[in-house]
């Protein structure tokens, strides 16, 4: 395929593979001199060849602590424990989607038949490494066109970059989706709170208020004094709130980046601090509108009376 297209840069076959415990691809050498790290490095080669190096992946040498030169204990179905040299730490061979597994190192096909006696000859799934920019629409059919002369009769499935990308989002699209509903049900439960402090304070405060009524005070004047409670309540909750995220967003981006062994950036809420704070105080003083409105609506005298 690499005759018919120049810019093909590679082919990654997706067969030879095992679980050790981490994935274990074996790639064919000739495939891995074309690009990446042994293209840049001839040496790596003949450490994959001749002494059983392995490349790691940037996520699995983070997750497990390992850097170049250190030795990668392997169990062999055979009972063997071989040692594999970490040669590189590089992402440019052997991710394949199906299964999005991340953890992974890449070693030699030759010791995938020899330690983990796993077939090499046979693929039912590979990957191929076009130069970059290169068009996923001339990309994908230079792709059908090397397999349908291989298999005339065979229908492949092929999925470009692009194909790939936009699945990926569209995941992490839908879970801010979650998220956000699971922010907007927090929120609703924060006015609902604010509107329920409200309610029972003006049912302690119910003779006080017949007799503010009975002095003159207007619905205006209880409206008032209404909104600058909630106001106040959701000024310091919102305060409240700003500065514990503020403090606690790198403790919680840490310990992500723990779990989920991906880079996540450190980046500050600037001016979403601020709206933050605002959204809190709209929250309280619209959770006032209705405590207001069953203020107005009681009766002076009878709060007079009852209290």
């Amino acid at each position: 395929m690499r005759s018919q297209d120049p810019r093909v840069l590679g082919v990654e076959p997706n067969e030879a593979r095992t679980y050790v415990p981490f994935l274990l691809v074996g790639l064919e050498e000739e495939q891995l001199a074309r690009y990446g790290p042994c293209a840049e490095d001839p040496s790596l080669l003949a450490k994959l060849r001749d002494s059983r190096g392995v490349i790691l992946s940037k996520r699995l040498a983070r997750h497990r602590d390992y850097a170049l030169g250190d030795a990668v204990f392997v169990s062999t179905p055979g009972g063997r424990v071989e040692s594999f040299p970490v040669v590189a730490i590089s992402d440019a061979y052997g991710y394949f989607p199906h299964p999005d597994e991340r953890l992974y190192g890449i070693v030699s096909e030759r010791w995938m038949r020899q330690d983990f006696c796993v077939e090499t000859d046979l693929v039912s799934m590979l990957a191929v490494r076009f130069e970059k920019g290169t068009p996923a629409e001339e990309a994908e059919a230079a792709v059908r066109a090397a397999l349908g002369e291989l298999f005339p009769n065979a229908k492949p499935a092929v999925e470009t970059g692009e194909y790939l990308y936009r699945c990926h989002t569209s995941d992490i699209a839908r879970d801010f989706i979650l998220f956000d509903i699971v922010l907007f049900l927090t929120v609703a439960l924060a006015g609902l709170g604010v509107l329920n402090g409200q309610l029972l304070s003006a049912l302690e405060r119910a003779k006080e208020l017949g007799v503010l009524k009975a002095l003159g005070t207007t619905r205006r004047q209880v409206a008032g004094m209404v909104l600058l409670e909630s106001a106040v309540v959701g000024a310091l909750g919102g305060l409240l709130g700003v500065l514990l995220g503020t403090a606690l967003c790198p403790v919680i981006v840490q310990a992500l980046q723990v779990i989920s062994g991906l880079p996540l950036p450190q980046r500050s809420a600037g001016v979403n601090v601020v709206w933050a704070w605002a959204g809190a105080i709209a929250v309280a003083l619209l959770a006032g509108l209705y405590p207001i409105w069953r203020m107005n609506r009681s009766d002076a005298m009878a709060a007079v009376r009852m209290g």
